[in-house]
This record gives structure tokens, C-alpha cells and sequence, in this order.
């Protein structure tokens, strides 16, 4: 008979808002990790709000290529990172503004290349968002095995990636992250299991929190 597990108590005072970028290149599980990154945290009580990149432009993105007689599903060609791409963006640190606002923290899966080459995931004031402490980390994944994954899930967003993969892998550096202005992100393995990958994430958010605590 399994024994039942005693709900965690909530803190006596709620934890201090934190940014998290989990940054990375397509399939590398980017979403997956936010998502059980999210779960963990609701269940100690600590709330943070997902807001994936590729679902804030979800609906507008495709109308916008469409009506500029674009495949609707190209989401990497150079027009739509001329069109497109700043838009999402934008929206998706406009929600996350106003979360960390109301003191939650959260969590932004995404590629995030140019504020990451350009240092601005690390601070956050850069982008609009209020100062808190940023956690910045890159998902780190294998050419081979990226392909592997982008051919599996059978997404019509990758069609662009795949027909031109060569071009398009070029700048992945198979797995290591960008070189940045700033301090580089902490990487992770992303083929380790997904209980070691928050364990990192965990310990990332508590040093920063720790940091930022009054004295």
C-alpha cells in the first residue's frame, strides 16, 4: 500500500518573482520542460505562469503570412523573422510583464537568439519587464537527434526547417548555445531525464532568489 504524501505547506511569505528563459533551438524541449517546470512548482506552492512564445503568436502569426500571400505555417524564412517574429515577441513579454507585476513569476520557452546573442535575457529592464532576477538557460541537443525529433512530431511549422535543413542547422552549432555579449546561459543536456533538468532549474532560481533576499 503506497503511502500518502503530506501536502506541502505554503511558505510563510510568497516567493519573490523570478524570470525563467528556456532557451534553445527547435526539439529540444523547450516546452515540455517549462510545462513540468510549471507543475512542480504549483505543487510547493510557489506560483509561476507558463507563456510559450509559439502559442501567444499562434493566431496571428499564420493571417499575417497569409494575407502577405506567404505559407501561413513558415515560421523561420527570413520574412517572417521580418514580419512576424518581433510581434510575438512583444506580446509575449507584454503577458509576462504584467504577471510579474502582480508578484508571480514566469517561466518563457523559446529560441530567444537575438536578446540572447545580444544580452538582454539577463536583464530583464532591457526588455520592458520589471528587474527581477533572470534565469537563462539553453537546451542542448545533437544535430542528428534534433532532425530525429523534428521528423517525428511531425509539426507543419518545421517544413520550412526541414526543406532547407542544411541552412538551417548551420547556425545550431550542433548543440552549444550562441556566442553572447553578455554572461552565457547555463546549459542542459536535453536528452537527460526531465527530473534532472528541473533539479538544475531549481537550484538556478534558489541562488538567484537567495542573492536578491534582504540582508
Amino acid at each position: 500500500m503506497s503511502q500518502i504524501q503530506a501536502p506541502v505547506p505554503p511558505p510563510a511569505t510568497p516567493p519573490a518573482p523570478v524570470v525563467l528563459f528556456i532557451t534553445g533551438p527547435a526539439a529540444c524541449g523547450k516546452s515540455t520542460l517549462a510545462r513540468e517546470w510549471v507543475r512542480h512548482c504549483l505543487k510547493r506552492c510557489d506560483p509561476w505562469t507558463l507563456i510559450d512564445k509559439d502559442l501567444v503568436g499562434g493566431q496571428h502569426g499564420p493571417r499575417i503570412l497569409e494575407l502577405m500571400g506567404a505559407d501561413p505555417n513558415d515560421r523561420d524564412s527570413p520574412l517572417f523573422k521580418q514580419e512576424v517574429r518581433d510581434l510575438d515577441y512583444r506580446a509575449t513579454l507584454q503577458l509576462a510583464d504584467e504577471q510579474l507585476r502582480l508578484g508571480g513569476s514566469v517561466a518563457l520557452p523559446g529560441p530567444w537568439t537575438r536578446e540572447l546573442v545580444d544580452g538582454l535575457l539577463e536583464q530583464p529592464e532591457q526588455l520592458g519587464l520589471p528587474a527581477v532576477p533572470s534565469v537563462v538557460v539553453w537546451m542542448s541537443l545533437s544535430d542528428a537527434e534534433r532532425r530525429r525529433r523534428v521528423e517525428q512530431r511531425g509539426n507543419p511549422l518545421d517544413r520550412w526547417k526541414l526543406k532547407h535543413w542544411a541552412a538551417y542547422s548551420k547556425g545550431s552549432r550542433d548543440g552549444a548555445p550562441p556566442d553572447c555579449k553578455g554572461p552565457p546561459p547555463v546549459v542542459l543536456q536535453a536528452e537527460r531525464p526531465l527530473e534532472e533538468q528541473i533539479a538544475a532549474i531549481e537550484a538556478l532560481v534558489a541562488r538567484k532568489r537567495a542573492a536578491q533576499a534582504p540582508t
